[in-house]
């Protein structure tokens, strides 16, 4: 089965052996020099491979930096507050003006719970 595959003309420059001139080794040399456009890799990938994904049920905190809820890093022992909100910092950014989420005596009460019968 063949497949036609599309270049963007950006990115590659193909030229088959034994056929290549002076002028394009110098345009050759010219090109490799050019950075890739910005416009060719898409922001999501960007953002993927920077970041890694918390799994479910990790605890998160609202980083006011990146505005989003983030995974929670442990500060050193010698740095840590007396309050739980001056324990952790945001994994991506280091900022440690993190935004914790407390839970109600009710869900902690039933968390206990299903953990004692479970």
């Amino acid at each position: 089965m063949i497949r036609l595959i599309n270049f963007n003309s950006d990115l590659f420059n193909i030229r088959r052996k034994g056929m290549c001139s002076v002028a394009d080794s110098v345009n050759e040399n010219a090109h490799s020099a050019m950075s890739v456009p910005d416009k060719s890799i898409p922001e999501a990938v960007a953002t993927v491979r920077s970041r890694r994904r918390p799994s479910p049920g990790e605890p998160l905190a609202f980083c006011g930096r990146c505005r989003e809820w983030t995974p929670m890093q442990w500060l050193p022992f010698n740095e840590r507050g007396k309050r739980a909100k001056n324990w952790f910092q945001c994994e991506y950014c280091g900022n440690r003006d993190l935004t914790l989420r407390y839970l109600t005596a009710e869900e902690a009460i039933r968390r206990n719970s299903r953990r004692e019968t479970g």
